[in-house]
């Protein structure tokens, strides 16, 4: 039986996560009112508000926590294009404000031009998975070193394609047996323009692991026991596969030597 599901936008994921059924009536953690030292928000509606409209904070803590690569980042002309937002000033597009959308204001963005993009494009997967004696702070740590790996690439010319997975083993005591459970957000396709504060988010908050991930578990999981399952890596060939709980990465001296290695593999040399 393949338990993978993948949804085709960072939207479609958040809706799917952003709902409650009765399998699982006694077993929705993702709806604790936990500490954000753990859960990485006070609750599962700050988590689907940050989902939604963006974590600037979040981005200003990356880019304060990867300022040694600034050296090496060319700056890129800004742009103006007509874009969807969720507040004005812009007009209020009316069918998408019925349907319920929060992106229902259209006016104009500045955007980083993408001219002359490589045709090389670079598939990253990153997985979220990690054992409950993490705190969030770790967390952060590690995605902010891929969100930098992605800044970087992208400032370079070269294209990210980049994959979130979740994937997980879950003991059936019911049945007396387990099963892997594998998720998979396609956060951003190769053309699509690097939107850094929502990577920052996915990749960076705690709580896109154990709130909405964890809330996919309890509406699919049959039985969902103690926990949610141990931490297991989805890997694709080809790509940069950020295996589950790769605790290695866990302040700005580890983040380094990490970065400048996977750099180098695309030509991309890091001067003091």
């Amino acid at each position: 039986m393949d338990n993978t599901r993948t949804y085709n936008t960072w939207h479609q994921f958040v809706r799917a996560a952003d709902n409650i059924n009765d399998l699982n009536p006694n077993r929705r953690h993702s709806r604790d009112k936990s500490k954000p030292i753990w859960s990485g928000t006070d609750s599962f509606e700050e988590t689907i508000h940050l989902a939604s409209r963006g974590w600037p904070e979040g981005l200003k803590k990356v880019r304060n926590n990867i300022q040694i690569i600034e050296r090496f980042i060319s700056p890129r002309q800004p742009r103006k294009e007509l874009a969807y937002g969720v507040r004005g000033p812009g007009i209020l597009d009316l069918e998408r404000y019925q349907q319920g959308r929060p992106d229902s204001w259209l006016g104009w963005e500045e955007h980083h031009t993408q001219e002359g993009m490589s045709t090389k494009i670079v598939p990253i997967v990153f997985n979220l998975s990690a054992s409950g004696g993490v705190n969030a702070s770790v967390l952060f740590n590690r995605g902010a070193a891929v969100c930098a790996l992605i800044d970087t690439l992208e400032h370079h010319n070269i294209r990210v394609e980049l994959t979130l997975a979740e994937k997980a083993r879950y003991p059936d005591p019911q049945r007396k047996s387990s099963s892997d459970y594998t998720w998979k957000v396609l956060m951003k396709h190769s053309e699509d323009v690097l939107d850094m504060d929502r990577i920052a988010f996915a990749l960076c908050n705690a709580s896109v692991l154990r709130r909405l991930m964890f809330s996919l578990a309890e509406q699919h999981v049959e039985n969902l026991f103690e926990g949610y399952g141990s931490p297991l890596s989805h890997k694709e060939p080809g790509a940069i596969n950020i295996d589950a709980a790769s605790l290695y990465i866990r302040n700005e001296s580890d983040m380094v030597p990490w970065l400048v290695t996977q750099l180098a593999g695309y030509g991309i040399e890091v001067q003091d």
